[in-house]
Parts: C-alpha cells; structure tokens; sequence
C-alpha cells in the first residue's frame, strides 16, 4: 500500500519525542477488557489503521485504528502457529472490516503483573510483520503499555501516543 502524506495527531510530546506510533483510546480500551478478559491466558492479534509520511519532518508514522483476529492463547508462540494457519482469514477480516486500512502490527495483552516478551515475540515479528513501521503492542498489569520495534534481534521501544477522541495525541 503507498504511504499517504498526513499531519501527525497534535503533539503533546516534544519534537525529540514524537511518536512512530498512534492509538485511539476506544481501541485501546478494547485491547484492555480482551486482555483483562481472560487470567489464564493472553489477549492476542492483529492491529490494523494505516501508515503515513508526516509531511514537516518526512518521518513515516502509524496509526492504530481497530485489530483483527483476537484470540486467547497461553503463550505468544501460540499467536504465531495461529497466525500461519489463520494469516488468509485475518487479511480478509481486515478488509472487510477496514478496506482502506493495512496491517500495522500486533498486540499482546494480559492482566497480569509481568510478560515475558522474548524470542517467540521475535520470531512473530519477523515472521509477519516487515516494515519498519510495524509495531507490537505489549500491555500488561494495571495499565502498563509500551509499543515495539525490532532492531535486530531485539525489541526497541517505540514512541507512542494515545489519540483521544477530541483528536488530541497524549504520550503513553
């Protein structure tokens, strides 16, 4: 899908800080009752929104506008297996459900106090999702969330930022 030129949600981060990633709250809400849904497992998918070209600086940046493909798994290989056998079914959710969207990552969620994100979530991410836009969305205990990228073979954070519905961006 070519990258549209689109300003960037207003900031409320410094220009060192902006964010390569943007998530609107009812999305992240959503993301919140899967993940707390469930105590025995994790909450997991596919996000789905678009990516664009900020056209002051000409960094390319993702917003998150729904997700794809939710399941409950134990651990975040299974996401992986899932995904090899579901991938066809999950692009044909994402069209239907956002035909002008794309694919911009993944998430996984849980109530739990810790995650462990380690090579499993590695080879997910290198497996299915290979732009450098892409992101993972790990969310865990209260309300801890933190978007990543690869670097590597290794997760980077990502900057990221909540888009609220009165269309303001605040850091995560």
């Amino acid at each position: 899908m070519e990258t549209q030129t689109k300003p960037r949600p207003l900031q409320a981060q410094s220009e060192a800080e902006k964010a390569s990633i943007y998530v609107q709250d009812d999305v992240l809400e959503e993301l919140w009752f899967n993940a707390r849904w469930r105590t025995d497992r994790m909450a997991v998918g596919i996000l789905v929104g678009k990516h664009y070209t900020c056209p002051v600086d000409g960094a390319i940046y993702a917003q998150v506008e729904g997700f794809v493909s939710g399941t409950h798994v134990p651990e975040i290989s299974d996401l992986t297996r899932f995904l090899r056998s579901q991938w066809k079914a999950a692009m044909q959710a994402q069209q239907h459900s956002m035909p002008d969207g794309e694919i911009v990552g993944w998430y996984v969620g849980t109530g739990a106090e810790t995650i462990e994100i380690g090579q499993d979530a590695l080879l997910l991410h290198h497996t299915f999702f290979s732009h450098e836009w892409q992101t993972g969305l790990v969310m865990f205990g209260e309300n801890n969330i933190h978007a990543l990228a690869v670097s590597g073979d290794e997760f980077k954070p990502f900057p990221m930022q909540i888009i609220h519905k009165s269309s303001d961006a605040t850091p995560a």
